[in-house]
């Protein structure tokens, strides 16, 4: 996982938690219950991003589209329950990511 979402798989870790760190999830479903957040890459970097880069659509070196989704899913309390790196998008992204 991502050294930036290292955070997640901490102990006790809590949707505001996640929502401090990552801001509002772009995603969710079953009234909140589940969120989902997207992982970009920068092709010059080979950095991956929870934000895209500014003017992602015209910059050369994002990768339009997501790489990666970070789907969360949280307790009526609020607390991590389980979370997964699902890769998905552009052909370019890399195929797998180390743990």
């Amino acid at each position: 996982m991502l050294a930036e979402l290292g955070f997640v798989r901490a102990a006790g870790a809590s949707r505001i938690d996640v929502e401090t760190r990552l801001g509002p999830p772009p995603e969710s479903f079953e009234s909140g219950r589940i969120v989902g957040y997207a992982v970009f890459l920068d092709v010059r970097s080979h950095h991956l991003s929870l934000v895209p880069a500014v003017g992602e659509a015209s910059h050369p070196s994002i990768v339009p589209g997501a790489c990666f989704g970070l789907m969360i899913e949280y307790s009526r309390e609020g607390a991590i329950v389980r979370h997964a790196l699902i890769r998905q998008g552009s052909p370019r992204c890399p195929k797998q990511m180390s743990p």
